[in-house]
C-alpha cells in the first residue's frame, strides 16, 4: 500500500496471514485473507474500509508448478472537476466522547 497508516496495521497481523509460501494455492484461502484483513482493520478505526480495496496480482509466467501473489491495497480514488483521477489515504477514526443514555424501565416492582 502506498498508505503507511495502513502499512502499519497489516504489519501486525502476522498471525492473521493465511497465505504461506510453498503452501497449495487455494483461490478460497484468499477470499478468507481478504476478509480477515477488512475485518482487522474495520475493527481498529477504519470503518469505512472494504474488501474491493485490497486485490491481488498472481503470476505463474515462468514458474513451474508456483505462482506468485501480491496482495496489495488500493488507497481511495477520487475525481477532481476536471476529470482527473487523485488518492486520498485511508481514515483511521477514534472514539472522541462516548454517551449512555439508560431508559426508564415501566416495571413494577412488588
Amino acid at each position: 500500500s502506498n498508505d503507511s497508516i495502513i502499512n502499519q496495521q497489516v504489519d501486525k497481523l502476522e498471525e492473521r496471514i493465511f497465505i504461506k509460501s510453498g503452501n497449495a494455492f487455494d483461490s478460497d484461502l484468499l477470499k478468507l485473507q481478504r476478509n480477515s484483513l477488512t475485518n482487522y482493520l474495520q475493527n481498529n478505526g477504519f470503518y469505512t474500509f472494504n474488501k474491493e480495496f485490497i486485490y491481488y496480482k498472481i503470476d505463474s509466467a515462468n514458474h513451474e508448478h508456483k505462482v506468485d501473489i501480491i496482495m496489495g491495497i488500493q488507497n481511495y480514488k477520487k475525481v477532481n472537476e476536471d476529470n482527473s483521477l487523485f488518492e486520498l489515504p485511508h481514515k483511521q477514526y477514534y472514539l472522541n466522547q462516548v454517551e449512555v443514555k439508560i431508559k426508564n424501565s415501566f416495571v413494577n416492582e412488588h
